[in-house]
């Protein structure tokens, strides 16, 4: 007779503390054994057992069978994704820089581990590093109910580390289920942010004041090409000299100045800076140096070409950069040395434009009154300035001394006179005659002091041994000198009585004596023409 029907439940049966549970009483025959509810936290065991309970004699009252199930503990799966910020203008974000971050799993609370021990509260249980795709899996063995959470470990140096903690809690899910998939932010990516800083640059020149329009690149550390097509950033300087480089990523980079304004020398200094910290700012000063050149004067008398020493040239700036000379504007910049005879220059001139102009030229020499505009434009350059191509020369003073010669007695005019005019050496430089109205002009005397000497008077006249001191002193000068000839008396006729006459003799002597007696009246007369 059948007791059970197949496929019918005849017992269901709770496990004991100690993990065991007996059925009531059953007929014997074949049982399949099969779990329905797993022990709290723990997955459902699929199995199903076969147990038969077999007749064991007359002496048995009740036969046992028994069978075993095994229960695995719901496990925890943690996922997380990770991404960078990326900066292609840097080169950064795309070589693997993800490779260096990993993550940490903390708890949140204390843990009970299995073999007994606790892990106390943000205990660090497990860190993970995150794959070339940007995963990372924690798979750490935890008890059901921990409370966790996830936080970044490390992370590339050009990246901030993020102190940002990411909950996760793990609870139970139900006999089905064996592993529990959590997902770190949601499942949204957690993205690592470059750290940046920012560079303040100040540009100035040698005497500490600002310089607006410079401009500079930012490079790479290994740069050996400075352009601005070779710059990761550039920047210009603003009306007060500042320029900057913001959003710079972390890393060691050079700065460079790539051209400036006019009046500076390039600096081809180059400076390294380095971003290291998040808002780090990073200060530098460059300097530039003014373009400087020099003003080259090659003096000359304009007759015989021979250098001139002594001379004053100044140089002014052309301070309203009109090129026309001002005294009450332009200012005063130095004066030219003479380094040789007739050699004059004055360095240390910075960028602009400049007017010569000659201060004395010499007694000797008249004066070129003009100004004479001239640019330095490049440094080291010498410029020649000059009123003759690039030969600054000057025309000697030149006087003239007008003779006058006449008669002592009747101011007739005296023609037939010689006269020759000395230097101060004693050299006799030039001789002449005078004409039919007595007069002899010597031209084109140079400045400096003459003799004047008559060395054959007209037929009939005596000489004038009188020597008379000559001084041309201005240019255009004339020296205007009247001398007179005394006439030489005729020799009387003497009779030839042979008779002895006393008183003729006497009355002869009288009148040689007075024809001796020789008027001479100079006269000076310095008049400029």
């Amino acid at each position: 007779v059948l007791r059970y029907h197949k496929g019918e439940k005849v017992a269901t049966i709770t496990t004991g503390a100690d993990g065991t549970a007996s059925s009531p009483p059953l007929y014997l025959g074949a049982f399949d054994v099969f779990e329905e509810q797993a022990p709290p936290d723990m997955v459902l065991n699929p199995e199903h057992k076969t147990v038969v309970l077999s007749y064991a004699g007359q002496f048995v009252e009740i036969t046992v069978a028994e069978v075993g199930f095994r229960n695995e503990r719901q496990k925890v799966q943690i996922d997380l994704k990770k991404t960078m910020e990326v900066s292609r203008r840097f080169q950064l974000g795309t070589n693997g820089e993800i490779q260096s971050v990993s993550f940490g799993l903390y708890a949140a609370e204390p843990i009970k581990a299995s073999d007994g021990k606790t892990i106390p509260k943000d205990g660090l249980i497990e860190i993970l590093p995150v794959s070339a795709d940007g995963t990372a899996v924690f798979l750490t063995d935890l008890p059901v109910g921990s409370k966790l959470y996830v936080k970044e470990y490390s992370t590339d140096e050009h990246y901030q580390i993020s102190d940002q903690k990411y909950p996760v809690s793990f609870d139970y899910a139900g006999q089905e289920i064996s592993t529990v998939h959590i997902f770190v932010n949601n499942g949204k990516p957690i993205e690592n942010k470059l750290i940046r800083g920012n560079i303040h640059g100040k540009k100035v020149d040698e005497d500490g004041f600002s310089i607006a329009g410079a401009v500079f690149g930012l490079f790479a550390k290994d740069e050996t090409e400075f352009s601005e097509e070779t710059a990761l950033l550039t920047a210009k300087s603003n009306e007060i000299g500042v320029f900057g480089f913001f959003d710079v990523p972390y890393g060691e980079y050079l700065v460079r100045e790539l051209s400036c304004p006019p009046a500076f020398v390039l600096s081809e200094e180059i400076i390294p800076v380095t971003v290291s910290e998040q808002d780090q700012i990073v200060e530098i000063t460059m300097e530039n140096r003014f373009i400087t050149g020099s003003v080259q004067v090659f003096k000359q008398d304009s007759e015989t070409s021979a250098p001139i020493p002594g001379v004053v040239f100044q140089v002014y700036a052309d301070v309203d950069r009109n090129k026309a000379f001002d005294p009450e504007i332009d200012r005063l910049a130095g004066e030219l040395t003479e380094t040789e005879a007739g050699v004059y220059q004055l360095d240390g001139l910075r960028y602009g434009g400049y007017f010569l102009r000659e201060e004395t030229a010499g007694e000797a020499y008249v004066k070129d009154d003009s100004s004479y505009y001239f640019f330095i434009e490049t440094d080291g350059e010498t410029v020649t300035v000059g009123n003759n191509g690039e030969i600054f020369v000057n025309k000697p003073v030149l006087g003239s001394v007008l003779i006058r010669k006449t008669d002592s007695e009747t101011g007739e005019a005296l023609s037939g006179a010689v006269f020759g005019l000395f230097d101060a050496d004693g050299k006799e430089i030039r001789r002449g005659e005078t004409d039919e109205t007595g007069l002899l002009l010597f031209e084109n005397l140079r400045y400096g002091k003459y003799v004047l000497k008559e060395l054959k008077a007209k037929d009939g006249y005596q000489l004038n041994a009188e020597t008379v001191n000559v001084k041309i002193t201005e240019d255009g000068q004339l020296v205007e000198i009247s001398l007179a000839n005394t006439r030489i008396p005729p020799v009387p006729d003497i009779p030839q009585t042979g008779a002895n006459i006393p008183w003729f003799w006497i009355s002869a002597l009288v009148i040689s004596g007075s024809s001796m007696l020789v008027s001479a009246i100079v006269i000076y007369c310095t008049k400029k023409k």
